[in-house]
Formats: C-alpha cells, sequence, structure tokens
C-alpha cells in the first residue's frame, strides 16, 4: 500500500483469478479510501463474470478478454474525457446500468510485442535457476473446467496462436545473457502442435541455447519422431494432461479424444526412447469414485519412465460449463456457485476428497504410485488399505 500511495497512480490495474479476486478487491478498496484514482480490473475472473465484479464500489472498469491492444485505447480515451463506448473490451456502468463494449481482435501478430518484462518478478523469483517461457497464446483444447477454453470461445475459436520461431528464440538468447539459467521451461499448454515449427525451433534451441528443458505435451500429438527429437534437444520431462482414466468422464470433460489405450501407447513411446514424462491427474471430478481411482492405480503400473503423477484439486471458475455438471452431480448447488461468481471464497472449498480418508488415501496413493510395485498396489487397494493411507501425516 506505501508503494501504491507514495507512487501516486493515474489509475490502478488488477488482474485476478477467481482465488485471488477477493484480495485484489481488499486492496482495492483500501487505495480508494486514500486515492481518488480509477480502478480496473482484468484477467480470468474478471473476463468471465465482468457484471459481479463491477457490483464492487471498489472497481471502475473491467477489460474483458486480451488486453495488448485494448488497454492502451482504453487509457487514451481516459485522458482525453472520450466517449467510453468507444474503449473496445471494456465493461462499465452507466448510472446504474451495465455496459459491455464490443470486443477488439487478438493480437494476431505476437512477434510484434515486447518481451516479458521479468525484472518485475526478479526480487521474488530465483530466474537463475529456470526460465519461463510461452512460445504461444491460448489453447487449441476445449476442456470445459479451463479458462483457456472459455477464452478460445469468446474470440470464436480464433485465440490460439503461436509466435514465430526466430522471435521465441530471440528471447531465450537475451534472457540467457541477462540472467544466466541453468534450465528452461515451456509453459505452453501444450508445446508440440505444429510439427515444422518445432522442428526447425528445436534446431535453433540445440545451437543457441543447449540448455535442459521441460514442456506441457498432448498425447495425440506424439509419436516416435516426436519423442526422439525432444529427447535429442535436452527435453527432461514432458507433462501429459490425462485428469481421470475414466473415459466417459473424460469425453464429458472435453480432455484429449481417444481411449485409454492412446495415453497408454503416448506413455509407451515416451518409456521406448527414455523420456521422463509426468502426468495431470485432478481429483474431485463430478461422477469420479474409489473404484476409478483403484483402476487408474494398475494402469500406471509398468510405465518405466513415468516420473511423477502430479496430484492436483479441481479448481470451479464461474460460468464454464463444469460448474452446471457438478451442479448436477449435487457438489454445488444456487448458494456455492454464487459464492463462486463472487469469489467470496477460495476455490476449492467444496473439494470432498480434502475431508474423505479414502479420498484423501487415494491422492497419497497416486503420489507415491511410481515407487510402487503391481504386488504391493494390488496390497494397497484390498479392504481398508487405502483409507489408512488417508489418514496418514503429509
Amino acid at each position: 500500500l506505501t508503494t501504491i500511495f507514495d507512487s501516486q497512480p493515474d489509475i490502478l490495474a488488477f488482474s485476478s483469478y477467481t482465488g485471488t479476486h477477493k484480495w485484489c478487491i481488499r486492496l482495492a478498496e483500501k487505495v480508494k479510501q486514500k486515492l481518488d484514482v480509477p480502478v480496473i480490473f482484468g484477467g480470468c475472473h474478471p473476463t468471465l463474470v465482468p457484471d459481479r465484479v463491477l457490483e464492487s464500489p471498489a472497481v471502475d472498469y473491467v477489460l474483458v478478454g486480451e488486453g495488448e491492444a485494448a488497454f492502451p485505447v482504453f487509457l487514451s480515451i481516459l485522458e482525453k474525457k472520450g466517449n467510453l463506448a468507444d474503449a473496445p473490451n471494456i465493461a462499465w456502468k452507466k448510472n446504474g446500468e451495465f455496459i459491455r463494449n464490443s470486443l477488439a481482435p487478438p493480437v494476431q501478430d505476437l512477434d510484434s510485442l515486447p518481451f516479458p518484462d521479468k525484472e518485475l518478478f526478479a526480487p521474488f523469483l530465483p530466474l537463475k535457476d529456470d526460465y519461463v517461457i510461452m512460445t504461444s497464446r491460448g489453447c487449441p483444447g476445449r476442456c470445459i473446467y479451463c479458462g483457456e477454453s472459455y477464452t478460445n470461445r469468446l474470440y470464436d475459436y480464433r485465440y490460439f496462436r503461436r509466435r514465430g520461431v526466430e522471435n521465441s528464440l530471440r528471447e531465450l538468447v537475451e534472457m540467457k545473457k541477462r540472467y544466466d539459467f541453468r534450465t528452461v521451461s515451456f509453459n505452453d499448454p501444450i508445446f508440440f502442435t505444429d510439427r515444422k515449427w518445432l522442428f526447425e525451433f528445436l534446431e535453433g534451441y540445440r545451437e543457441k541455447i543447449g540448455l535442459p528443458f521441460r514442456c506441457f505435451g498432448q498425447v495425440r500429438y506424439l509419436d516416435d519422431e516426436i519423442a526422439v527429437l525432444l529427447k535429442k534437444s535436452g527435453c527432461y520431462c514432458v507433462e501429459f494432461g490425462l485428469q481421470t482414466w475414466n473415459e466417459k468422464i473424460r469425453e464429458e470433460l472435453k480432455v484429449t479424444r481417444g481411449d485409454n489405450q492412446v495415453f497408454l501407447s503416448a506413455f509407451k513411446t515416451c518409456d521406448r526412447h527414455g523420456l521422463l514424462y509426468d502426468v495431470d491427474h485432478i481429483f474431485g471430478l463430478p461422477g469420479e469414485n474409489i473404484e476409478d481411482f483403484k483402476t487408474g492405480a494398475f494402469l500406471y503400473t509398468g510405465l518405466t519412465y513415468l516420473n511423477r503423477i502430479k496430484c492436483h484439486h479441481l479448481a470451479y471458475f464461474p460460468r464454464l460449463p463444469v460448474v452446471e455438471m457438478a451442479k448436477n452431480f449435487g457438489i454445488l448447488d444456487d448458494e456455492k456457485i454464487e459464492s463462486l461468481e463472487k469469489a467470496e471464497s477460495s476455490d476449492d472449498f467444496f473439494h470432498p476428497e480434502k475431508y474423505d480418508p479414502a479420498l484423501k488415501g487415494c491422492q497419497v496413493l497416486y503420489k507415491i504410485l511410481p515407487l510402487l510395485s503391481s504386488v504391493r498396489i494390488g496390497k494397497i487397494t484390498e479392504g481398508d488399505g487405502i483409507r489408512k493411507l488417508g489418514r496418514m501425516p503429509g
């Protein structure tokens, strides 16, 4: 707060998720008590529920969707006291009435944007350890629990774009000189969607960077040739989103198309080429039960280069299709959905696996699964073994 007050800002801008939105609102309220400054909110939560965000007296404007093109236009109009109706992507209130302006198209040429200012985070993060980069924006997936898929729909499924090879390499070269980092993390939702781009990029990466890296992948894009290329180029781990072994639930969630054999085949491809991989598994999915986790435990066995099963809790974001799905299963009711839209509670307050020893035990089992033999897994899943795991201290 002191930093904000001392800087006497012309405008205060927040980017919030559902889980951080309440904190952002509290901070905006404290600023508003001392400074007569306009406040604008953008990011995931305001994009999903701009009308609910504007219910707070501390928020004057909301920016929906992508901000690089829209925000400068808004600032110019605000400075010149122009017509706010001409500011794309902006939601606001006039005489108590909610108004939402039309969307500007997303930036088509990502190479035209400046590199992200990592110095903002230098005091808080060990940038020498690992450099995080995104060579694309958006995601071609349509998972019904994900804010990325909502943004894709918002822009008529034209939101996924990829940076050029030279632009992506230039960022890494410049930042390597600045931070001398030891590893690279490609945080694209799916790193290898474009084979031609990938082969060209990794050729330059081996020549100009030559450091170990990790990335996110999707099983339907992986084959022997891609696995060999990743391994040769320094990839030390690929992270795949499986989420559940229950094929019906995975289909309802619109996760990667294909049955369990498609995933097992991709994992075996990594095994053949000695490529480590992590698997994302979401707990708390509507309709999933203990038997699904037991079945999944055995499907995970025999995967030689499985490095880690990453256990996540399903985070609900407001007005996504998964919310209605959870309501149908009795996980959410109207009161909780209202609370979610207002971001009154953290986004994981209704996860039964945090309190049910059997469900908690499944999560403990999955975390240690790569260390266990199929015989040991069989003994644990018999009788009351999983419930006992759930009572173990962290």
